[in-house]
This record gives structure tokens, sequence and C-alpha cells, in this order.
């Protein structure tokens, strides 16, 4: 009886070492593979941030092109204006010389 006592123990014992073993290596399948996990996280935020980089850097080329066009475009009225102003102040001041010529 006090065998069977000692032979169940060490029974026990054993059993009690392989859970222990068996959960532990169940620990470290889950930490891997939560390792895995975050990892494909942080590379899917990754890549994810590069789009969204890419993207505001699309949208503030895409608006300074627009601003340069704007700009020129009011350049170019501006000169237009200027121009037509020098034309018409010229002529203005060729028309009188001949009027006071002529009278």
């Amino acid at each position: 009886m006090a065998q069977e006592k000692d032979s169940l123990t060490l029974e026990m014992e054993r059993l009690d070492r392989l859970g222990d073993s068996m959960y532990k290596e169940r620990l470290k399948r889950e930490s891997t593979f939560q390792d895995m996990l975050d990892n494909t996280a942080r590379e899917i935020e990754k890549i994810k941030s590069k789009s969204n980089d890419q993207a505001v850097a699309d949208a503030t080329a895409e608006v300074l092109r627009r601003r340069e066009k704007e700009q020129a475009s009011k350049r170019k009225k501006y000169w237009t204006g200027f121009i037509i102003l020098l034309v018409i102040a010229t002529t203005s001041g060729i028309y009188m010389n001949r009027k006071k010529y002529k009278a």
C-alpha cells in the first residue's frame, strides 16, 4: 500500500511537471503568436501611414499647382491691363500732340 502511494505520488508529480511543461509551451506559443500579430499590425500601420503621407503630399502638390496657376493668371491679367493702359496713355498723348499742333 505504501509502495502504491509512493508510485502514485511519483506519477502525480510527473503528470504535474508534464502539465507545467505543457502550460509553459502553450504560453510560449501564444506569446510567439501575439508577437507575430503585433508585428503584422505594426507593418499594416506603417503601410497605412506611408499611404496617408503620400496622399497628403499629392494633395499638397495639387494645391500648390493650382495656386501657381492662379498666380500666373493674376499676373497675366495685371500685365495685360498695364499694357492696355500704356497703349491708351501713349495713343492719347500722340492724339493730344497732333491736336495741339493742328490748332
